[in-house]
């Protein structure tokens, strides 16, 4: 994700530079309002999560580090040695760090968007999220199929938003400026710039026909299912999309007429949907013509009313037997397709154009077995809890030996100061 803001603003100068919705998620963790809740650092620390997302862990274990390392260096020139306080001092500074962590985990893990496609060996790309920033700012924006959408958190739509337009297309979605064609049976590419693999669920395809681009209302599109794909032979279909690259590939139906279409291409994670709100959607749309001999129409259903909230496929354990999953929306055209197609290899393009293209057959790894201890076995490394007379730790230790060695560190410090008097 870009950001606008460099590294060590604190939240009284970033407060004006950031976009709403990151205000917004700033002040629901309470850090930001008045600063009574954290000091300059952390907030400068949680900035950087959000507008650098893979320095997060990083910045954040730094800032726990010097935490522990300020309060021990304390500890130490006080000759406050007292073996509860340097237990505390440990884990003070890493359960703060470690429940932090835990707290801002789902807005920093990045769920991806659309970067570009693949329409007959040649890479077209997507509409980005800097995109965003350079309109903001009057710039020009490539002309892309991808339509602009604000999900600048790589976030989702929730299902409780299903009857509002931005389970159309995406938050505050706007159509595209340019397209793409591709003929009636052949294949597009959908790459992905990320995905994680824990978001589990089915992928769906719509399309739904408009007169033209330039006068597309999207709250009257009408999509049509040509394809879907949810639990098969073991395995889900973002499973198979994180397999393929982040890559997934669809094929427009034979039978669909000729025609300018919007696409909208969706995953719905399933990995916290067993209770209802729990389902998350990300769509992406595209604008594509496509050509052929086909003369399928068949009517479509408006945006805000392909799911409901509660309906089941929505609201789903992904933890039990997926066999009988059953991929929610309006029913798959006739001719419409149920089963992946092998990614092909992009031509041409730019930086985000995948270079590599999976095998429709993974190789076999074979596991490396984890000998684990069992009883009577002497093999198994056990902690030190001797105290080390060398004055260096031991491979392994315990927390008893690691507080003994900062103990005899301390008071050879405290000898040594006494003999230059």
């Amino acid at each position: 994700m870009s950001g606008v803001a460099a590294p060590g603003l604190t939240h009284e100068s970033v407060d004006a530079s950031v976009p709403l919705n990151m205000r917004r998620a700033w002040g629901e963790w309470g850090l930001a309002s008045s600063g009574k809740t954290g000091s300059s650092t952390s907030s400068s620390v949680l900035y950087q999560s959000i507008l650098y997302p893979h320095s997060f862990v990083t910045s954040l274990c730094e800032a726990g580090r010097r935490s522990f390392t300020l309060s021990l260096n304390t500890s130490v020139s006080s000759n406050n040695l007292d073996l509860l306080h340097i237990r505390r001092t440990i884990a003070m500074s890493f359960t703060t760090t470690l429940f932090t962590l835990g707290a801002m985990a789902a807005t920093a893990m990045a769920h991806g968007t659309v970067s570009g496609l693949t329409i007959d060996g040649q890479f077209h790309g997507g509409f980005k999220l800097d995109y965003y920033y350079k309109k903001q700012q009057g710039q020009p924006i490539p002309e892309t199929a991808g339509w602009y959408a604000e999900n600048l958190d790589n976030g989702f739509v929730e299902p409780n938003a299903f009857k509002t337009a931005d389970v159309i297309c995406h938050k505050n979605a706007e159509p595209a400026t340019g397209s793409v064609s591709v003929a009636a049976g052949g294949s597009m590419a959908f790459h992905w710039d990320t995905w994680p693999e824990s978001h589990v669920g089915p992928i769906i395809l719509y399309a739904a026909p408009v007169a033209d681009f330039a006068s597309i209302k999207k709250e009257e599109l009408k999509f049509v299912k040509i394809e879907e794909a949810g639990f098969k032979a073991g395995s889900w279909a973002a499973s198979d999309l994180v397999k393929s690259n982040n890559t997934w590939a669809s094929t427009v139906p034979a039978t669909l007429a000729a025609g300018k279409y919007v696409f909208r291409h969706e995953i719905i994670a399933l990995h916290s949907a067993g209770t209802v709100n729990g389902a998350q959607s990300y769509p992406q749309c595209f604008n594509v013509e496509v050509t052929g001999s086909g003369t399928a129409s068949p009517e479509g259903t408006l945006g805000t009313a392909l799911y409901t909230p509660d309906e089941e496929g929505i609201v789903w354990n992904a933890y039990g037997d997926n066999s009988a999953y059953p991929i929610p929306g309006p029913k798959l055209m006739a001719g419409g397709s149920s089963t992946p197609t092998t990614p092909s290899t992009p031509v041409g393009g730019n930086s985000t154009t995948p270079i590599t293209t999976p095998s429709a057959t993974p190789s076999t790894v074979k596991p490396v077995a984890t000998p684990s201890p069992s009883a009577g076995s002497g093999d198994a490394e056990v902690p030190s809890t001797e105290t080390p007379a060398d004055g260096d730790l031991p491979e392994t230790f315990t927390l008893d030996t690691f507080i003994a060695w900062l103990k005899e560190k301390a008071s050879s410090k405290v000898r040594r100061h006494a003999r230059q008097f």
